[in-house]
């Protein structure tokens, strides 16, 4: 499959005979449903903070999928390169008449940090369930955009604020003594303190 070329980095694989994933379409479709709550949410009636929230939510998942998709279907950034290195389709509003057109890998990471910048601000530090982005996922995606965008010091920065939000790991020792996951169900379905992103 293209995740098992795309994991082990297999350069001999030849891509027209292997079986397709949806990993393309699903994160696409994601896009689209965020871009629904960023494009429409100021229209509706409602709370203020509410709307905002959601909008906050909306932005940092589309920036979560547009990220695995310029990692997934482009070339890895690199400065030297990034402004004529062919990146993704950016789709930044719910428009069904738009023509996608391809951005440079530079033009994508842009895109991407302004709708982590946009949200961080906005998310709350205990939503309401694990289904909904926290502060604590927001920085640990900012570290690891500003990682592969090759800013150290703003990745360093990110990744200490996302373990000010959360910093729990699981005791796997305890676990154990608990007579293990098929007895002790503490983090089955959304206990897990590790997982930061329920979304898929």
């Amino acid at each position: 499959t293209y995740d098992g070329i795309n994991m082990t980095f297999n350069e001999e694989g030849n891509r027209l005979e292997l079986s397709d994933n949806n990993l393309y379409y699903n994160c696409y479709n994601y896009i689209l449903r965020s871009n629904i709550v960023i494009s429409l949410i100021d229209e509706s009636t409602g709370d203020k903070n509410l709307k905002e929230l959601a909008k906050a939510e909306a932005k940092i998942l589309r920036a979560w999928d547009h990220f695995i998709l310029i990692n997934t279907y482009a070339k890895a950034y690199n400065p030297e390169t990034a402004k004529t290195d062919g990146g993704i389709a950016i789709m930044d509003k719910y428009d069904l008449e738009s023509v996608p057109k391809k951005y440079t890998v530079d033009q994508v990471y842009n895109f991407i940090i302004n709708d982590i910048e946009t949200a961080l601000p906005l998310l709350q530090s205990e939503p309401e369930n694990v289904y909904h982005p926290s502060k604590a996922f927001g920085y640990a995606l900012a570290a690891k955009v500003y990682l592969f965008h090759r800013d150290w010091e703003k990745a360093k920065l990110a990744a200490e604020e996302s373990l000010k939000e959360n910093n729990i790991l699981i005791d796997y020792i305890e676990l154990s003594n608990n007579g293990g996951p098929t007895v002790d169900k503490t983090y089955a379905k959304g206990g897990n303190p590790e997982i930061l992103n329920y979304a898929y």
